[in-house]
C-alpha cells in the first residue's frame, strides 16, 4: 500500500531537534536574510566561490568582507557558493558525519545572493546529490527540519500523487511544494521521494529563503 507522507507524519521525536547548523534568530549559522554578510566573521566557513551565470565558479574569496568582489548579474546580485570549514568541526576526527557543508546533519549545497550593499537577499539550499548513499538516503526528511525552524503553521502546500511516471519507493511517496511568508521572508520548500519513469530514485529537499521588504 502506498503511503503519501505529509511532513506532520514524518516529524517524530528524532526530528524534534532544532536545526543544528541554524542560528536561533537567523536562517543558517550566522547567515540571516536581510542582514549584511560583509561584517560576518569567517570563522567556521571555508571557501566562498563566486558563481557565474552557468553556476560554475569564476573566482574565490576567503572572507565575507570580500564577497562584493564577486561579479554581479544583471540584477546587481552576486551569487556565492558557501562551504564550511572542516577544520572548525571539532568532532570530525571522531566521525566524518560532522564534516562538509551540512544543514541539520544533511550534506547540502548552500548558495547565497548578495546585493551591492552586501545584504543577503536570497539563501538557497539543496541536499547534495553527490553525497554518499548512507548520508543521502534520508534527504527527503530535511523538509521537516525546515518547517520546524520556521514554524509548522502557515505553510501553503501542494501535494503530488503517485502516477505511472512517479511511483512510490518502498511504499512511501513524497512530492510536495510548500510556500510561506514570515518575518520578512518568502520561503519555498520542495521535498521529493519517488521513483521516476526511468526507474531512478528521486530523493531530495531544496528550499529558498528570499528577502521580502516590509511594507
Amino acid at each position: 500500500m502506498t503511503r503519501s507522507v505529509p511532513g506532520s507524519i514524518l516529524f517524530g521525536a528524532g526530528l524534534a531537534l532544532s536545526f543544528a547548523t541554524m542560528a536561533a534568530a537567523g536562517d543558517i549559522r550566522t547567515l540571516t536574510v536581510g542582514e549584511p554578510v560583509t561584517i560576518l566573521s569567517h570563522h567556521g566557513y571555508g571557501d566562498l566561490a563566486c558563481l557565474g551565470p552557468d553556476g560554475a565558479p569564476v573566482a574565490h574569496v576567503s572572507e565575507w568582507s570580500a564577497v562584493l568582489e564577486c561579479p554581479a548579474d544583471a540584477a546587481g546580485l552576486r551569487t556565492v557558493r558557501v562551504y564550511y570549514d572542516d577544520a572548525a568541526q571539532e568532532w570530525i576526527s571522531v566521525n566524518d558525519k560532522w564534516g562538509g557543508t551540512r544543514v541539520a546533519g544533511h550534506p547540502v549545497e548552500l548558495t547565497v545572493r548578495v546585493d551591492a550593499d552586501g545584504v543577503l537577499e536570497t539563501l538557497a539550499v539543496r541536499t547534495d546529490p553527490e553525497a554518499r548513499q548512507y548520508m543521502h538516503k534520508k534527504a527527503f526528511l530535511l523538509g521537516n527540519k525546515v518547517k520546524s525552524h520556521y514554524g509548522w503553521q502557515g505553510w501553503q502546500c501542494s501535494v503530488g500523487q503517485p502516477s505511472a511516471e512517479r511511483r512510490e519507493v518502498g511504499g512511501t511517496f513524497v512530492d510536495e511544494r510548500c510556500e510561506k511568508v514570515t518575518d520578512g521572508r518568502e520561503i519555498v520548500l520542495q521535498t521529493q521521494l519517488y521513483r521516476d519513469a526511468a526507474d531512478d530514485v528521486v530523493n531530495a529537499t531544496s528550499f529558498e529563503v528570499k528577502r521580502r521588504p516590509q511594507s
